[in-house]
């Protein structure tokens, strides 16, 4: 689960249900004061994502091509031209980078560029079944502190743990024994992280950084 806090204010829950041609969206009850999130998706009508009206978020679909070409690249390319805010999430099941087993899936590579070329912020992943939070870095995977993205791993949710195999280059935090979920607050110019832990585990990691 993704919980991310907007200033709104908004609070939603983001589950994503892959393989199938299905991707739901399930919003958190929201204060009357908040501007509705887009609930959509059908992967047949669309190429699954749509804008969180309000949170600057895209949510996006790494089971699929996601190459400049294709569907679902095409949009993202055409609704972040089009996008005005500052601080920018986007959020998808596979990680680009990842000290995890998992690192090398295609898609995800593809999402970098488009992202990394529109200035998004934050890129929130899961499929690894550990807590990781990574430096900012450019689309090739470079530290960049002044425009590069920071790439969170959230794979907590509940199931199995997987071992951390070797330390990805600029990754700054890891865990691979505590479940819990990952607070994201996002700001005009800022964004704020606070991992949670379940009860009886210590693990702790958050901070701040600033938007491009």
């Amino acid at each position: 689960m993704l919980c991310v806090v907007c200033p709104l204010p908004v609070v939603s829950s983001i589950r994503l249900m892959l393989p199938g041609p299905m991707a739901t969206f399930w919003p958190l009850p929201t204060s009357s004061s908040a501007r509705p999130l887009s609930v959509m998706t059908n992967c047949r009508r669309g190429p699954v994502c749509q804008s969180l009206t309000g949170a600057a978020g895209r949510l996006l679909n790494s089971m699929l091509d996601a190459s400049p070409d294709s569907r679902q690249g095409k949009w993202l390319a055409d609704d972040l031209a089009k996008n005005r805010t500052r601080c920018t999430l986007a959020y998808f099941h596979h990680p680009r980078f990842s000290s995890g087993p998992h690192n090398l899936r295609q898609s995800a590579a593809d999402l970098w560029p488009a992202l990394s070329d529109a200035g998004v912020d934050v890129v929130v992943n899961g499929h690894d079944h550990i807590y990781e939070r990574f430096g900012p870095m450019t689309k090739d995977g470079d530290r960049d502190n002044e425009k590069g993205m920071r790439e969170f791993v959230v794979g907590t949710g509940g199931t199995s743990h997987y071992d951390i195999e070797r330390v990805a280059d600029h990754s700054e935090v890891r865990n691979d024994d505590t479940y819990g979920v990952l607070l994201l607050t996002l700001h005009a110019s800022s964004y704020d992280w606070r991992f949670v832990p379940v009860r009886e585990r210590s693990f702790r990691d958050s901070g701040t950084g600033s938007c491009h």
